[in-house]
């Protein structure tokens, strides 16, 4: 099975809290019926064509834009090919200044759904976000602020044998995930670039799954390639790092259980319409 087609088999949730967070804008944003959307960070595209596409109206056009290749071309074969509004591109929020300009001001709406924790240059993507959307455009986020994942992957780096393959997820490590407030650092960030904070929560998420499947879910996550062998091993032995961290659990039936938790942090801002 590929990381793309592991995501969506492990991702229920994201599309559960992505439901969620549609059906919260749609009490303080109007859809327009023609507006064009683009998805932050779309992964294997199926939040953007199972979460956004029936929330907004038919004439919608979406966009799903994600950093890495492979997952982008899963996304067209499974989801482009047969919906004509939705189509999907390889780029990097931060750094492809030319899809940036391309889009000044093109967006009514600009979605982002766990991605923007992998994001170290926050302020200059959502710089970026700013310029691309519309005046009077909303711009509706998810992402985790406090988060297992870089536990495991902080503890397994530590390690020789994996140092050289996964150091670098310290270019991703989120900028405020040691902080004691991040809502309150964020919604600053947010102001400062000149968006209006509509609303701001963060949300403690507890999930309890199978072990069988903790290793999978930890490595399809990871927000860079591992050539095919190395992701095989990783699987394997992310599974005793997960128990090092003291982050498994057994029943009284003698049943395996990974302890998944984070922090969610949700957030609905506006650019200011032109007065």
């Amino acid at each position: 099975m590929s990381k793309a087609e592991l995501y969506v088999e492990l991702s229920k949730i994201n599309e559960k809290d992505a439901e969620r967070v549609l059906k919260k804008c749609a009490e303080i944003v109007e859809w327009r019926e023609d507006c064009a959307v683009l998805d932050i960070g779309c992964g294997p595209g199926n939040v953007t064509h199972n979460v956004i596409v029936p929330a907004l109206p038919k004439a919608a056009l979406i966009v799903g834009i994600d950093k890495q290749l492979a997952v982008v071309d899963y996304a067209n074969a499974k989801y482009a090919t047969n919906e004509p509004r939705i189509k999907f591109e390889a780029v990097d929020v931060v750094s492809d200044g030319g899809f940036v300009a391309n889009h000044r001001e093109d967006f009514h709406h600009i979605f982002s759904f766990y991605c923007l924790q992998f994001v170290r240059e926050l302020e200059l993507a959502l710089r970026n976000i700013y310029t691309m959307l519309k005046p009077g455009g909303s711009f509706a986020f998810i992402c985790s602020v406090h988060n297992d994942f870089f536990s495991i992957m902080s503890h397994m780096a530590k390690m020789e044998k994996w140092t050289p393959h996964i150091s670098q997820y310290e270019n991703y490590l989120y900028p405020y995930e040691s902080s004691p407030h991040p809502d309150e650092e964020i919604r600053s960030l947010l102001l400062k670039v000149g968006f209006q904070v509509m609303d701001l929560t963060m949300d403690p998420q507890h999930c309890k799954m199978p072990f069988a499947d903790a290793s999978e879910f930890v490595v399809c996550r990871v927000p860079f390639e591992l050539p095919g062998e190395i992701q095989r091993e990783f699987v394997l032995e992310s599974a005793d790092a997960i128990r090092s961290l003291k982050l498994n659990e057994v029943d009284e039936n003698g049943t395996e259980f990974f302890n998944y938790k984070l922090t969610a942090l949700e957030c609905l801002a506006v650019k200011p319409p032109l007065v």
